[in-house]
């Protein structure tokens, strides 16, 4: 039905466009003869390391986040003792190819909720909280789930239910660069490769 509905809009058979695409797991699977299954489960962000291709983060929404180490044949995760395990933002340092941070919670169907910002200092081997997201009074959650995650230069910035935030020392402080703005939903950013201080936010 699906493959029907893209062809009767495009006026063609688009499955030999595509047909040197590959699923890369976590496991194998094939499309079921009705319903969902089976299948794998749903995948919020993928982050291909920029040094080092064969090296891929992914992160679920209910299901952690994952790292190969081998293009995608393999997987492994390290996230599972985490209080929630959604995955919906994950950005590796560009000058520190170790240091890895993740963003919890789950960005459409609020499965998991949002447990702070996680980083790691052995590429995903170990993760601590970076940042609870507490601003303000205590116990005032402005920054709910983390849709985006991302460097330009050595500043990382966050998208989030929160507003968009910066931080200039790896996640310890934020800066909110949204007031004003009457939106407070950002779900992905980017920036000028040459004017760090030019950029694009999505709500």
């Amino acid at each position: 039905m699906k493959q029907e509905l893209i062809q009767s809009f495009t006026g063609k058979d688009t499955r030999a466009d595509y047909a040197s695409w590959m699923p890369l797991g976590i496991t194998e699977w094939e499309n079921g003869p009705n319903g969902y299954n089976p299948g794998n489960g749903r995948v919020n962000v993928a982050c291909v390391h920029p040094l080092h291709a064969q090296v891929i983060y992914v992160g679920a929404p209910s299901g952690g986040l994952w790292k190969s180490n081998d293009g995608g044949a393999t997987w492994n995760t390290t996230f599972d003792n985490m209080p929630h395990l959604g995955v919906s933002a994950i950005a590796i340092h560009p000058d520190s190819s170790q240091v890895v941070f993740a963003g919890t919670g789950d960005r459409d169907a609020y499965d998991t909720p949002c447990t702070g910002l996680y980083k790691s200092t052995e590429g995903g081997q170990q993760w601590t909280i970076s940042s609870h997201w507490v601003y303000g009074t205590p116990g005032f959650y402005t920054h709910a789930d983390i849709h985006y995650l991302g460097f330009s230069g050595s500043r990382l910035f966050c998208g989030s239910d929160g507003g968009l935030f910066y931080s200039d020392d790896n996640g310890l402080n934020w800066t909110d660069i949204s007031q004003g703005l009457g939106i407070t939903q950002f779900y992905r950013m980017a920036s000028s490769p040459i004017d760090g201080n030019f950029l694009v936010a999505g709500a």
